[in-house]
């Protein structure tokens, strides 16, 4: 297994079977930064369930498998022990370990105590079958394994008609008679009172279950389940509306499925079309006698004797999400006003739970997002940013943006005093104050190479004031470092020169690198160059090009260098050595603030 430093960036073999696990990291032979162990690689059981759907079980590092609740996978098979089996992620590989089961453990029909189990090995609990999927493949062939059986099923849905029946409609509506749920003091038939209370207790184990289902595919097929709970429905349908303002099937159940039969489950256009509109559910005791289905002759073909169709509507901001369908061709009167109001309250739910998914998912996004940038931007940048719509995404543009390098010179021999852990110590309180600086600056921290760093400004959002605040940032730095190095000196340690280059130009900036790895950096002609006056920056210098010294205006004091001969140019370039504030802008110098790095040393130039 390939492992990249956190630190360097570079790529090392990690042996998960060689490591020692209780310390929880491993050094990179690079650096030797401590890297945190990866955790096991994407893994999942499988059940093929008795109506044709597949259960998922993901795999953690340790998990257990039995009847008791306490089980990470808890399966309700009499055959299956309270405690049957454990799966340990351990030296690369997943290990079944049988904990003394009543039926045994088995793996590809061989019986054992303990082994490793492999991505496609059948793993057998008594009578109860699984298959094992792992490896960076695994979430592809479980998706694909769980939508096969689904999306034949969304198939047989066809949404049919245009005609129009809204007067129909506008005519037939049940009223709420003696099916309705009455008063306490009206209540004659306890049988009846049972069924209600079982089919509000379901109600609210429902509210319970999808309320914390953030998965819609999951979620939808949660509220048809427990829906052929609550009533007597034949087959149920989820549809949700696309951008484009048509109807997509995203769930369909069938109480009774019968793979060798796939009829088409056919669904009337205008009835969804004013279930939209009235935002309100519409019933159908008998679709052979209502007039609504009059000319929906597919409908009566197919047999449909009562049919429901909800509306699920964001309770945040009143948006009609999708509709829920469902019908029966067992009888005629099979749902009731009744049931129509239990299944409003499961719809108002669904529709919670749909905004609920919604909403973690931009969370979720906003997350990876902020997670991927608070690397690399100061706060106050990463705040601007992320009010936006942001999207991490392949490719780049060209910006005009400001590089700075910093470089430890003498770096080699100085390292010697050190052993790895001590240095990538002093390392790292170096970073800190280094970065605190260009941050405080705005500042976009694009890499460490080494003891070096590479900072930008310009690029994610473009300044006026980016090259004045790079060579700021670069002056801070060589002020702050003095105080750093004196008291590194009075604890008797070796000081840390800095040299640091300064370039504005343009140059290409984006996310690059491959869909697994995005890295945000700026490539070009530009960042070569400021790489170039970094080396040629001795120790606490700040050397800067023609292009940077033209944004500062008179901010600051110069020293004109001789022309450098770089490499990649064809002439000497003009270069500078910024020697600090200019007596009209002192008030600004470090000398008379305090210093932006939270560290808060003092420091002067």
């Amino acid at each position: 297994m390939q492992l990249t430093c956190k630190n360097c960036q570079g790529i090392f073999e990690f042996d998960p079977s060689a490591q020692q696990h209780d310390t929880g990291f491993v050094y990179c032979p690079h650096c030797y930064f401590q890297n945190p162990i990866p955790p096991p690689p994407s893994a999942y059981l499988t059940m093929e369930l008795e109506d044709g759907s597949v259960q998922k079980y993901p795999l953690g590092t340790s998990n257990s498998i039995g009847r008791h609740p306490n089980n990470t996978i808890q399966i309700m098979d009499r055959m299956i022990s309270k405690h049957h089996a454990r799966l340990v992620f351990q030296g690369g590989h997943f290990l079944v370990e049988d904990l003394q089961s009543r039926n045994g453990t088995f793996i590809n029909g061989q019986r054992i105590s303990d082994a490793s189990i492999h991505s496609g090995d059948e793993l057998q609990l008594g009578t109860v079958k699984f298959h094992c999927f792992v490896g960076a493949q695994a979430d592809e062939t479980i998706n694909s394994a769980l939508q096969s059986a689904e999306d034949s099923k969304r198939h047989q849905v066809t949404i049919i008609g245009g005609e129009d029946l809204s007067a129909q409609i506008a005519q037939v509506r049940h009223e709420m008679e003696a099916r309705d749920f009455l008063p306490e003091r009206d209540i004659r038939d306890t049988d009846s009172l049972r069924r209600d209370y079982e089919k509000l207790r379901i109600t609210h184990e429902l509210n319970r279950k999808i309320g914390l289902q953030l998965d819609q595919d999951v979620l939808f097929n949660q509220i048809l389940e427990e829906t052929f709970k609550l009533i007597q429905a034949d087959r149920g349908v989820i549809l949700m509306m696309d951008g484009e303002g048509n109807w997509e099937p995203k769930c369909v159940l069938e109480r009774y499925p019968d793979e060798s039969r796939k009829e088409e489950i056919n669904i009337s256009k205008t009835i969804l079309q004013a279930v939209v509109e009235e935002r309100s559910a519409i019933l159908s005791s008998d679709a052979k006698i209502d007039e609504r289905f009059s000319s929906a002759e597919s409908v009566i073909m197919q047999g449909i004797r009562s049919s429901m169709s909800i509306p699920l509507i964001s309770r945040s901001n009143g948006e009609i999400l999708g509709v829920m369908h469902l019908d029966t061709q067992n009888a005629i009167g099979v749902f009731t006003e009744k049931d129509l109001q239990l299944m409003s309250v499961v719809a108002s739910q669904a529709g919670d739970a749909i905004d609920n998914s919604r909403m973690a998912k931009k969370i979720e996004k906003e997350t990876i997002i902020r997670a991927h940038l608070q690397r690399f931007l100061s706060p106050a940048v990463m705040t601007r940013l992320t009010q936006d719509d942001l999207e991490i995404r392949m490719g780049g543009e060209m910006v005009e943006a400001t590089m700075m390098f910093t470089d430890i010179r003498g770096f080699t021999s100085l390292s010697e005093g050190f052993n790895p852990q001590e240095l990538i110590q002093e390392l790292n309180t170096y970073f800190d104050l280094l970065v605190d600086i260009i941050f405080a600056r705005e500042g976009t921290l694009d890499k460490f190479i080494g003891d070096a760093i590479m900072a930008v400004w310009g690029t994610p959002q473009s300044r006026p004031e980016d090259a004045l605040h790079a060579v700021q940032a670069a002056v801070e730095i060589q002020a702050i470092l003095k105080g750093f190095n004196v008291k590194r000196v009075e604890d008797g340690k070796p000081p840390f020169y800095t040299g640091i280059g300064i370039n504005t130009g343009e140059v290409v900036a984006g996310n690059m690198g491959s869909p697994k790895r995005l890295e945000f950096t700026v490539i070009g002609d530009g960042v070569n160059l400021a790489s170039r006056l970094c080396s040629e920056a001795k120790a606490n210098e700040v050397i800067i090009s023609e292009s940077t010294r033209q944004h500062l205006g008179d901010m600051f004091d110069f020293t004109r260098l001789p022309d450098a001969k770089v490499k990649g140019k064809k002439d000497p370039i003009k270069i500078y050595r910024v020697e600090g504030y200019s007596k009209e802008h002192s008030t600004n110098s470090p000398e008379t603030e305090e210093p932006t790095s939270t560290h808060n040393l003092k420091a002067s130039l």
